[in-house]
């Protein structure tokens, strides 16, 4: 009976979770098959993490060593609420995320290429000609080269790498007056399923001796927590007597220390307000924050509570205020209260 042993995994962790990051999966593209029937492997992905496992003999080695071979695979967003509350960068959305490892170490260096079909068009940057421009594919070769004599020539080139290795190539565009590169990582495959990130992992041999093991790691994003306080029937004196206080035992984030409340009508309010008093209907309304970023959580904080002070004693009016959940992308909350 064949034995199987593992040769890497892969997965997620973010900060957002107290448990298994589940927000992202796994795209293999066809090389990824092909490899692993070459080197007599197997893949499974369980719980978020994607399993790579290779046949073994007796003695624990391989039946067949890819060593100095590269697997690629895709990596997709699962959650589409991902970002509301994920520190990501700007470009996120528009540049993939291309990981690639340096053996024999399992961490990751991150990439930005443009990811695309194989067919597309480059767009000159620069615009001082005569202008050259080659494309390269993964192995540093030429593809194509075009020439643009003088401002009659086109803006721009369009490339055909149908039938083409996948993989990241360059668009190098060089002129008397500088020499710019543009990465462009093609792959139809991966395209058609809007992966946000590539792993391409150049398998070393202790891979085969002690399992490699690569995390693709997120961190949640850290906001003002803005509790909107809508009172209906509520004077401003009243709302000057509202507050926010965190009764959760001391521990990492916590507690959470909240400002005094300001008024709709006053300067700091316009100054610090995400929400418009005008759509804030049913009542006065004040505005509570915390005094520091807080991050996002999949698990909600208890005991943040709204209180009244009155007639020297303090009167608990929501015992547990809700936090921002997965499908928002702000932290502003709105709290209605009447009396």
């Amino acid at each position: 009976m064949p034995r199987f042993l593992t040769l890497l995994t892969i997965n997620a962790t973010h900060s957002y979770y107290a448990g298994v990051c589940e927000d992202i999966g796994f795209v293999a593209p066809g090389d990824f098959a092909r490899l692993l029937r070459k080197g007599r492997m197997l893949s499974r992905e369980i719980d978020g993490t994607l399993y790579v496992l290779f046949e073994a003999g007796d003695d624990g080695k391989p039946i067949v060593s890819l060593a100095g071979q590269t697997l690629r695979v895709g990596v997709k967003l699962l959650n589409p609420y991902f970002t509301n509350f994920t520190q990501v960068d700007a470009d996120f959305s528009s540049a993939l995320s291309l990981y690639r490892n340096s053996p024999p170490a399992t961490a990751l260096n991150v990439a930005k290429p443009t990811l695309s079909a194989p067919v597309f068009s480059h767009t000159l940057v620069g615009n001082t000609k005569p202008i050259t421009i080659v494309i390269k594919n993964p192995s540093g070769s030429v593809v194509q080269t075009d020439n643009f004599a003088d401002a009659k020539s086109p803006s721009g080139t369009s490339y055909d790498l149908t039938g083409k290795q996948a993989g990241l190539y360059t668009v190098v565009e060089t002129s008397n007056a500088a020499t710019n590169s543009f990465p462009y990582y093609v792959d139809s495959e991966l395209f058609a399923e809007q992966v946000f990130g590539v792993l391409e992992l150049t398998l070393d041999p202790s891979y085969y001796t002690k399992p490699a093991v690569f995390n693709l790691s997120f961190t949640a994003k850290q906001q003002t927590l803005n509790y909107y306080i809508v009172g209906a029937n509520y004077t401003d004196n009243d709302l000057k007597a509202l507050s926010i206080k965190d009764n959760a035992p001391a521990s990492p984030g916590r507690p959470i220390q909240f400002n005094p409340i300001i008024l709709s009508d006053t300067t700091p309010y316009a100054a610090t307000a995400t929400i418009s008093a005008n759509l804030l209907n049913g009542g006065n309304v004040g505005l509570i924050q915390s005094a520091t970023k807080v991050a996002r959580a999949d698990t909600a904080r208890t005991q943040l509570q709204l209180l009244f002070k009155k007639n020297g004693g303090t009167e608990t009016l929501v015992a547990n205020l809700p936090q921002p959940g997965a499908d928002k992308s702000s932290a502003d909350l709105i709290i209605s209260i009447s009396k």
